[in-house]
């Protein structure tokens, strides 16, 4: 059943089977690609805070939006869009790995 369910909502991620009611502490969440979805899509949000343009500043109680200066160069900086690549490269894999998972069961 979690199978269907997997491939009806499209997400297999954190299913973990278990003959107990609980499941103990472990590690055992590396092994699902839920970890590394969540992972990819945290390092995508750090590598492109700085595109934006607009920040709220609170000045005075009252919050206004201000232009927004990156200290990395935005769009220009190489470290940002490293970080940018290798998320959407660990994302399709993981992305690649559920959908095996799903069609495997």
């Amino acid at each position: 059943m979690q199978g269907y369910l997997g491939v009806i909502t499209g997400t297999n991620s954190f299913t973990m089977a278990s003959g107990t009611d609980k499941i103990p502490p472990s590690l055992d969440w590396l092994a699902h690609p839920g970890f590394y979805e969540i992972m990819a899509y945290t390092l995508a949000a750090a590598a492109t805070y700085e595109i934006s343009r607009w920040q709220n500043v609170k000045v005075d109680g009252n919050t206004k939006a201000v232009r927004f200066h990156g200290l990395h160069g935005g769009w220009h900086s190489h470290p940002l869009w490293l970080g940018l690549v290798v998320s959407v490269g660990v994302l399709l894999t993981a992305g690649a790995w559920e959908a095996q998972n799903i069609v495997a069961l």
